[in-house]
């Protein structure tokens, strides 16, 4: 959990980038099952 923190600290935006792919991902999942 720290590590994922000291990374949205140091990389916002690649952050925030994976968190939003990693949604996009689990929604479509859901979506086609």
């Amino acid at each position: 959990m720290e590590n994922k923190y000291l990374l949205s600290f140091l990389f916002p935006n690649e952050y925030v980038r994976c968190v939003k792919y990693c949604k996009l991902k689990e929604r479509h999942v859901k979506s086609e099952g």
